[in-house]
């Protein structure tokens, strides 16, 4: 089971039918250990996938811990449950703040861009976190456009400002826009925040 940005994501390798059909699965959570279990998660649609099977379910609190159980069902019969490990479900970082960035310098070859941020809102003094930054060409950028600098990873402890430079050479086109999110762990992301360059 995974973590997901106020998901979890269930999966489990899909048994062997010995001639039963299997007509889909009974899922349920536990938020106390298992004293007790409900159907409370939101389920999405199920996948099967190289015989492994995958659901996202929602519906789950953030910051608590949840067991999930599973069991194989046909018309005739139900199997047993299988139970996961407790893992928890967590929401989404908070984004940057303020991102800006600064008129880009060019020296004949590389035209470089100083991109800043600050820390998000309510985040730990103490708190080390990581950010993705990616750069555009277009002025209006569709999710396809994005990522003509790659993905820059940052990482800072910084209490507000953070900062860092994106560059491409002379005969690239100029970024118009650039954006950052917050990334903590590998599977929770803030929303992206956009900044425009002075080419926009």
């Amino acid at each position: 089971m995974n973590r997901g940005n106020g998901t979890l994501v269930l999966s489990w390798t899909v048994p062997a039918s010995n001639g039963v059909t299997i007509s889909g699965y009974d899922i349920q959570c536990s938020s106390d250990s298992g004293a007790t279990w409900t159907a409370t998660c939101t389920r999405g649609t199920g996948t099967t996938s190289n015989s492994t099977y995958s659901e996202t379910l929602t519906g789950v609190t953030n910051s608590t811990a949840y067991l999930v159980r599973a069991r194989a069902k046909n018309a005739n019969a139900t199997g047993a449950w299988r139970e996961s490990a407790a893992i928890a479900a967590l929401a989404a970082p908070g984004a940057p703040e303020s991102v800006s960035v600064a008129n880009s310098t060019y020296d004949g070859n590389i035209r470089r861009y100083p991109v800043s941020w600050n820390k998000p809102t309510g985040a730990a003094s103490n708190e080390s976190l990581a950010y993705e930054v990616q750069c555009s060409s277009a002025s209006n950028p569709n999710s396809s456009q994005w990522g003509a600098c790659g993905t820059h990873q940052v990482s800072s402890t910084a209490n507000t400002s953070v900062s860092t430079q994106v560059s491409h050479g002379w005969n690239a086109s100029v970024f118009k826009k650039i954006r950052v999110r917050t990334k903590k762990y590998s599977d929770l992301y803030s929303a992206w925040v956009e900044a425009n360059t002075k080419y926009t």
